[in-house]
């Protein structure tokens, strides 16, 4: 009984410590909120200012018609719009007339649109502190304007520009300078009405929720990774709960701070599907909804823009009419990865959430499937744990994760496949068991519904040796039914059942002319083309594969990034390959396991040569397919260059080619001075260290591409 009460006495002081090192460290995040980054709006106190309407005394007002450039993705989409309209007019034996558009013009092969310069100069009352800026302009089209500073008629800050949506009638832009006078400007499509433009000007003090999450998490990340290298040992015993919890903070921050701000690759496309998912028979897509699937929805880079975004999708999601369709209950196979995101929409409509609210609930689904499956991962891995983690942490990875994607899904589970198939390679003499058979080949399945080219990873079991089955006919059979699992996934590609989905990029391929983006593109075409040109097009894709590799490798092409908001400076590369290595080098490999039939302890060994040779001949051999698929699909036959390939669709091939590098560790009587001192660095240090890196750089992205970007 005294015992009993000692125990509790302890696990009682035991939480009250953790609760009190919460309670500092949420105190010291809070003081470093307040004093470090709200310094400005306490030094430069001052009531907001406001302008309503630039038609008066001290403001002086010029206009003038220009010409503005397009974008290159802007002039690529006439092009391809202009390319398929003339193809389609072709092919009806009608005459091809481009479609007028009097705003536009071509000049010196570039395009321009017509626009209304207005210049606006005004003279403030007195110097102010300008932390954000904002224009308030009714406008039918998209627009801009542009901000000069000037203290007593000098410069001091130019080419501050900031866009303006018509759906929210503003552009808000953060500044952070004094300035006694304001040149604005504002080019639009159509003249606007200076009674009209609203100029705002305000410093106020405001906690900065998201950046405050940030500091908490980066205190105490760093503190708890700390203790844990000099004296903890939970990280080493349950790496999957630390990985549960970083994972979900560091994701978190990514879906509270990107918002309805569609941000990752072809999200729009996803979220449509997703969505659409999320009821039965019948869909009821409100304007908001529409705007999300068209990628319409408008796009903030601010708190302050966020939250007219935020109440405009809100309006649109309530007060507009929805558009109802209908679609079967029968669920295509290929759509079954949607599930997590579409359980997300539909519980923020049960709940009657908000729109943006009822978005970041169907990223929540997404992330949480992504860190429950990761987990299982890394605990199911035998002396590879913190190999596993490190890739869980991957900043694409947890942004992906945390988007509308099924990305997500596919990494996660072709990840825990990999790992149930490294297990049987790294115990050739352990049996198979039947519950692991079919866990392994589930993940597979699901790794591969969207993604049928990753099949040709669970062909490695094909080479399980005989001491891993307990007859003949039981490896007879499961071989048999692997290679009828990958051959009916392959068959889908090209002749997909009603239900069963398939890469549409290759389906009906005699019908199908090619990726719309792209100019040129066809598959017949590009099949025929490699077929009668085999040993050209193995020369590119061996020349493009390469080259890719070795931009990678020598930090002259980033690769870890946020998608479109932007990629970490290349020698980041570098820093993670150092510490994939070290993971993948630190192995635990002298743990031993027991063989009931035999009798026997064995060492767990490492792949040896003959699976080492294979694993590399599996990445090298879905690495090409990768790049095939794009060429024959997205790229312009008989094109030099392979287009649309990019890092993120090799992350699953990470952990069998990083399983070449598990060596079996030297004694230290034969072993050199170098070999004995790594031998003795503790399982504790290693963990820590490269865990703490990885988070780290997860918090430096978040800040820099999310925070100061989308939050300020």
């Amino acid at each position: 009984m005294q015992s009993n009460r000692e125990t509790m006495k302890k696990n009682a002081w035991k939480i009250l410590r953790m609760i009190g090192i919460v309670v500092v460290v949420a105190t010291v995040a809070l003081l470093v909120e307040c004093v470090v980054f709200q310094q400005n709006a306490i030094r430069h106190k001052q009531k907001p200012y406001e302008l309503n309407g630039l038609n008066r005394e001290n403001v002086e007002i010029m206009q003038k018609e220009d010409l503005a450039k397009l974008t290159d993705e802007e002039e690529n989409a006439i092009r391809v719009q202009r390319e398929n309209e003339r193809l389609i007019a072709e092919y009806n034996g009608e005459e091809y007339k481009p479609e007028e558009d009097e705003t536009l013009v071509e000049k010196n092969e570039h395009f321009y649109r017509k626009v209304k310069r207005t210049v606006f100069d005004v003279k403030l009352d007195n110097t102010l502190f300008i932390g954000k800026l904002g224009l308030h302009v009714p406008l039918e089209e998209s627009g801009g304007y542009q901000v000069t500073l000037y203290q007593d008629d000098k410069q001091i800050a130019d080419g501050l520009f900031c866009s303006i949506n018509p759906k929210i009638d503003a552009g808000i832009m953060n500044v952070g300078r004094r300035a006694n006078r304001v040149k604005i400007v504002l080019t639009t499509q159509t003249a606007c009405d200076a009674s009209e433009v609203t100029l705002s000007i305000r410093n106020d003090f405001t906690i900065n929720v998201l950046r405050y999450v940030f500091l908490f998490v980066l205190i105490g990340s760093t503190c708890y990774l700390l203790f844990q290298i000099f004296y903890g040992r939970f990280l080493v015993d349950k790496p999957e709960i630390v990985f549960m919890c970083l994972a979900f903070l560091l994701g978190g921050m990514i879906i509270c701070g990107v918002g309805t701000n569609q941000v990752g690759f072809d999200e729009y496309a996803h979220a449509k599907t997703a969505y659409d998912l999320s009821f039965g028979s019948t869909i009821e897509t409100t304007e908001a909804a529409m705007q999300m699937k068209g990628n319409l929805l408008p796009y903030f880079n601010n708190a302050a823009e966020r939250a007219l975004v935020e109440a405009y999708e809100q309006q649109v999601a309530t007060e507009i009419a929805p558009d109802i369709t209908h679609q079967s209950r029968m669920v295509r196979t290929e759509t079954r990865v949607y599930y997590p995101m579409a359980a997300g929409f539909r519980l923020g409509r049960q709940l009657g959430c908000d729109f943006a609210t009822m978005v970041m609930l169907a990223k929540f689904g997404n992330l949480i499937c992504y860190i429950l499956v990761f987990a299982l991962a890394i605990r199911l891995s035998k002396q590879y744990k913190l190999l596993v983690t490190l890739i869980g942490l991957l900043p694409n990875n947890l942004f992906i994760a945390s988007s509308i994607t099924y990305d997500a899904v596919v990494t996660a589970f072709l990840t825990l496949g990999t790992v149930l198939m490294l297990n049987e390679l790294l115990e050739p003499i352990v049996k198979l068991h039947w519950g692991k058979v079919l866990l392994m080949l589930f993940c597979f399945e699901v790794g591969c519904l969207s993604k049928p080219v990753y099949i040709f990873m669970a062909l490695m079991l094909l080479f399980l040796g005989k001491d891993k089955f307990y007859t003949r006919w039981q490896e007879v059979i499961f071989k048999v039914a692997l290679l009828m699992m990958a051959g009916l996934m392959l068959y889908n590609i090209f002749k997909p059942t009603p239900v069963s989905g398939g890469d549409y990029a290759l389906v009906s391929n005699f019908s199908y002319a090619g990726d719309p983006r792209n100019m040129g593109a066809s598959v017949t075409g590009q099949i025929k083309y490699i077929v009668q040109n085999p040993m050209a097009y193995a020369a590119l894709l061996l020349g493009e594969m390469g080259t890719m590799l070795g931009d990678y490798l020598s930090c002259r092409a980033p690769f870890v990034g946020y998608a479109y908001l932007g990629f970490a400076p290349g020698f980041v590369n570098f820093v993670l390959i150092i510490c994939y290595v070290l993971a993948a080098l630190f192995t635990l490999r002298e743990r031993q396991y027991y063989v009931a039939k035999d009798k026997r302890w064995f060492k767990k060994s490492a792949l040896g040569l003959p699976y080492t040779l294979l694993m590399l001949l599996m990445c090298f051999g879905v690495s090409a397919v990768i790049w095939t698929s794009m060429y024959v699909s997205y790229t312009a036959v008989g094109a030099d260059t392979i287009l649309g390939v990019q890092g993120r669709y090799f992350i699953p091939l990470f952990l069998p080619f990083l399983s070449c590098l598990f060596l079996k560790r030297p004694e230290d009587q034969k072993a050199g001075r170098l070999i004995r001192i790594w031998n003795k660095i503790p399982a504790r240090a290693m963990y820590g260290v490269l865990i703490y890196i990885s988070v780290l750089l997860n918090l430096i992205m978040t800040y820099v591409f999310i925070i100061k970007q989308l939050n300020l």
